[in-house]
């Protein structure tokens, strides 16, 4: 295993929340950020040998049910990247409205079912589970964005 490696672990969680783990598991798993899973997918981590890296070799057990003409870590990383850019857009409470009105930017709804495909990569269950309990097709729906942007009226042509 590369040394990289755990360098960007410990570099990931801070060394006093690290020291407070006596049993790795979900909880450290959990305190990583989705940057540092994302980082995973580059080039760093490919193999140039047997047992030098992840990718290719691990790309199939990590992500079973890419359609195989996308089960490549360039096109993995280019999604998981593009979910990164999206996600921290809106944790860091920057607007998206405009992604239904730019021709150059993705619609909300569009980038909502790449986000449910790519869970899907790694497990189909969750993206039927999420499928039935996710209530974004509703607010994605064209009608009930439009009675939105009327009722805040200027307040998005300000944003």
């Amino acid at each position: 295993m590369d040394p990289h490696f755990f360098v960007n672990l410990t570099g990931s969680i801070s060394a006093k929340r690290l020291q407070a783990y006596t049993e790795p598991g979900d909880r450290l798993v959990a305190e990583l950020t989705f940057g540092f899973w994302s980082s995973l997918l580059t080039q760093h981590y490919d193999a140039p040998t047997p047992g030098g890296g992840f990718w290719p070799y691990l790309l199939r057990p990590v992500f079973p049910h890419v359609p195989k003409h996308l089960r490549t870590r360039v096109q993995i990383l280019k999604r998981i990247d593009q979910i990164r850019h999206f996600r921290n857009r809106v944790f860091h409470h920057e607007t998206i409205w405009y992604f239904d009105q730019s021709p150059d930017k993705k619609n909300l709804c569009l980038i909502h079912d790449e986000i449910l495909e790519a869970i899907g990569w790694i497990s189909p269950e969750m993206e039927r589970v999420l499928k039935v309990v996710d209530g974004f097709a509703e607010v994605c729906d064209s009608s009930y964005l439009a009675k939105i942007k009327e009722m805040l009226g200027n307040e998005l042509d300000n944003s």
